[in-house]
């Protein structure tokens, strides 16, 4: 009997150190990114979220080659060589608001990708075998709108690679609180 209770005791105690092993060996950036992706679906462009303040873009990506004054509603810091060429930060600039991040656009040249290597150029086949049917599409464009996460995707003229991300601010999709 004692014998019995030893070996359920051992049993149940190696179950548990086998179940906090697996759970030590998750993927905690979750099952399409990792570290090395650029892109993070739904999160952040290089680091930069919808949000951030001016000053974590400047310490993350540095100054940019271009800054153009909007008259509207903010700025646009404008990457154009090195390692984030090809990405565009809005920057609200409204007397009553702090300066924040309000849209990231990437295009050409910009080589980052998702951990699945979704990025500028990538067919319009592979982003909806990953991300599945658009929320919206423009009917006879060549634009899709992924709402949950508010990325619209705009495809070159010949509709069948990605020229374009835009990245905005998410807003609950019809149907969702």
């Amino acid at each position: 009997m004692v014998f019995k209770m030893r070996f359920i005791i051992k049993s149940i105690f190696y179950f548990f150190l086998i179940i906090l092993f697996l759970l030590g060996c998750s993927d905690s950036t979750g099952p399409n990114e990792d570290d090395s992706s650029r892109i993070m679906w739904g999160t952040s462009i290089d680091g930069i979220e919808i949000d951030d303040p001016v000053s974590k873009v400047l310490r993350i990506l540095g100054e940019p080659d271009e800054i153009a004054y909007g008259d509207f509603w903010g700025d646009f810091y404008i990457y154009t060589q090195g390692e984030y060429s090809g990405l565009t930060v809005a920057i609200c600039n409204m007397p009553d608001r702090d300066k924040t991040v309000v849209q990231l656009w990437l295009k050409y040249p910009y080589s980052g990708t998702t951990k699945d290597k979704i990025g500028i150029g990538s067919s319009k086949k592979d982003v909806r075998l990953l991300m599945g049917t658009p929320h919206k599409s423009i009917e006879n464009s060549d634009n899709w709108y992924y709402a949950d996460i508010s990325w619209r995707i705009i495809y070159s003229e010949q509709d069948t690679t990605i020229e374009t991300i835009i990245v905005n601010k998410p807003q609950p999709v019809s149907g969702q609180k």
